[in-house]
């Protein structure tokens, strides 16, 4: 049995704009039936309609340059599988997931560097996978941060990326 963490920034029921909202919400009840262990890392968006939660990390300092970003982490069990929610206000507690009103966010890579690195605080204290799956562009620094900044370190020793 493998263990996999997915980092995403959307799965439907939460939160939907497009295809990654499916296969993300399809994916990992489809592996835990074929006797995968699997768990799933999504912001918690202003917009997002969230089941049932509870929060399992608070105060979690993540830094970003020098600034922190305080994040917490709810997790809301669907169809046997667990979401890790990030709440972080500053960065996911407005309306829509990538664009507003204006465009485009003018912050959302760092929206998703903290999801990213917050994914990594998950992997390492909540949910050791063997295998983090990073789902678009949105979780690419997942693999980034692990070979530079966790380079070395026991506890992410052996993790494959897909």
């Amino acid at each position: 049995m493998s263990k996999v963490l997915m980092v995403a920034s959307e799965a439907a029921p939460f939160i939907k704009t497009g295809g990654l909202a499916d296969v993300v919400g399809s994916l990992p009840p489809a592996l835990k039936q074929a006797g995968e262990d699997v768990a799933v890392v999504l912001p918690c968006y202003a917009d997002a309609s969230v089941p049932e939660s509870r929060c399992i990390m608070q105060n979690l300092p993540v830094w970003l340059g020098k600034t922190c970003y305080p994040v917490r982490v709810h997790e809301s069990v669907v169809r046997d599988v667990p979401f890790f929610l990030v709440e972080c206000p500053p960065l996911f507690g407005r309306k829509g997931v990538y664009v507003g009103k204006d465009g485009d966010f003018p912050d959302n890579h760092q929206r998703f560097a903290v999801l990213c690195r917050t994914a990594l605080a998950i992997a390492r204290w909540i949910f050791r996978p063997g295998i983090l799956h990073c789902h678009d562009w949105q979780a690419a620094l997942v693999p980034v941060y692990l070979r530079s900044l966790f380079a070395g370190d026991p506890t992410f020793m052996g993790i494959k990326c897909l």
